[in-house]
């Protein structure tokens, strides 16, 4: 049973180790800044096709920046995690605070790339930030599952790539449709079922890891 007290002492670490402490916020703001900058030097399209791939190029790069370092600890500061909370609470945790630190930059890139770039016509502002919104937290999640196997081995970088990608795939062809008749303005029930199907890409790699994580993280 996951406790309260338990998720809110690893988002409360988390906070502390990447922003408090350390400055990594300027960090992994600059990088959504110039993700989306360079995206705009090459292309003014605002085609909603043209429009939605290049948004998910920079979301996928911002998230997958944020999200490689959710298991970076050093064996001193796991060893005291790990006498606080339980491997499941860990990785709830860690997913938690991954998809709202991605969520963080990525508005920051959504904005910069709306403004730069400028919004599809048709579209609308806030079915396409919910389209995002939710795709990202899928993302997160998927790789914040990939990132703890990752952790476990020595080529935790190579590793969080190659286990990612196919993982990635289901979700970002989801995520991609929602966006893409988000931005042809197409009425909110027709968006009904693809942002369905993004929150529960988001819950699988949860319902894995609630199987797999305890085993994994003990071995």
């Amino acid at each position: 049973m996951l406790r309260r007290k338990a998720l809110y002492t690893l988002l409360t670490w988390d906070w502390y180790a990447d922003y408090a402490r350390s400055g990594q916020w300027f960090n992994s703001v600059l990088f959504a800044t110039m993700t989306a900058y360079l995206v705009n030097m090459l292309t003014q399209s605002t085609s909603p096709g043209v429009w939605t791939a290049l948004l998910w190029v920079v979301i996928s790069f911002v998230t997958l920046q944020s999200a490689s370092r959710t298991f970076d600890l050093s064996p001193a500061n796991w060893n005291y995690i790990n006498q606080l909370v339980t491997p499941m609470e860990i990785m709830v945790g860690k997913s938690i605070a991954s998809a709202l630190n991605s969520l963080l930059f990525v508005s920051v890139a959504f904005l910069l790339f709306g403004l730069w770039i400028g919004w599809p016509s048709d579209g609308h502002i806030l079915a396409i930030y919910l389209s995002v919104a939710l795709g990202t937290i899928g993302l997160s999640t998927t790789l914040c599952f990939t990132a703890a196997i990752a952790s476990k081995t020595q080529a935790k970088g190579g590793l969080l790539a190659i286990l990612s990608l196919p993982l990635l795939l289901p979700t970002l062809m989801i995520a991609g449709r929602a966006t893409k008749l988000a931005t042809l303005g197409v009425e909110t029930h027709e968006l009904t079922g693809p942002w369905i199907a993004e929150a529960g890409m988001a819950g699988i790699p949860l319902a894995l890891s609630g199987l797999l994580f305890p085993y994994l993280w003990k071995a």
